[in-house]
């Protein structure tokens, strides 16, 4: 029942269509850690979201940055 996690279960459910930055931004978060786990290649849309940044891949994670939070 915590707003901030039902808030991210929306987006997730929204996928390419969910406005990733401007909801992360109103929930305080700032960052983006994408593992790469099972199914991680279907949050490929992360890419291409305006206002996510990817500022670093190491392999086995992306990093992405909300430029839309302080």
């Amino acid at each position: 029942n915590d707003p901030d996690q039902v808030a991210i279960s929306h987006l997730v459910a929204a996928g390419d269509k969910g406005e990733w930055a401007q909801m992360l931004a109103a929930h305080g978060v700032k960052y983006v850690l994408l593992s790469h786990e099972l199914e991680w290649k279907s949050y490929g849309y992360l890419d291409f979201q305006p206002d996510l940044i990817k500022i670093a891949d190491f392999g086995s994670i992306e990093v992405y940055r909300n430029s839309l939070s302080p």
